[in-house]
């Protein structure tokens, strides 16, 4: 119950985030093909008001997982909105101190100010999806969701390492700058 109240604090607060919910719901907390949906949330652009359908009759709820998706194949699109978020702009100093010992003129806040577009497929690229990843991933800790486990696909498998607390920051930037190259 506690994780699932959780859940929905972090949708009323971000409800007009849309990037904080597209990630939450293409992730494996929103849906798990073997298990029944537990839940739904529904947010109408014309009411201040949450639809929200909780099945909490199981006790014995799965723990939550979270799956990122490829960052080569599925790139994030992101707004400048999410600067205003104390938790993404506080992961944003630490992954750009980590990717400026491997890219010293890469400005990552500049790139994500500016709105600037990114190819996914070149090494700079795959650097700045890394860390939207890691600092919307850190925006659903500081907001309290606890997951039981972290899985990636592709680079986003370094990712789910660093998440999972196997590689530290500067590990993690390093590795995706060598398969970058």
């Amino acid at each position: 119950m506690d994780g699932v109240e959780k859940i929905l604090s972090f949708i009323e607060n971000n409800r007009f985030n849309s990037d904080l919910l597209h990630l939450l719901a293409s992730s494996v907390l929103s849906h798990d093909n073997h298990q029944p949906i537990r839940g739904y949330v529904h947010i109408s652009h014309q009411s201040e008001e949450l639809d929200v359908h909780c099945d909490l009759a199981n006790p014995d709820i799965e723990p939550l997982f979270f799956l990122i998706e490829d960052i080569v194949s599925s790139p994030v699109q992101i707004s400048a909105d999410l600067l205003e978020l104390e938790s993404f702009t506080a992961a944003l100093v630490a992954c750009g101190a980590s990717l400026r010992l491997i890219e010293p003129g890469l400005d990552l806040a500049g790139v994500l100010e500016r709105g600037e577009c990114w190819e996914p497929y070149t090494r700079e690229g795959m650097l700045v999806a890394a860390a939207v990843h890691i600092c919307l991933l850190d925006c659903l800790e500081a907001a309290g969701v606890e997951l039981e486990g972290v899985a990636g696909c592709g680079v986003s498998e370094v990712i789910a390492a660093y998440i999972d607390g196997c590689l530290s920051l500067d590990q993690c930037f390093q590795a995706i700058n060598c398969i970058g190259r």
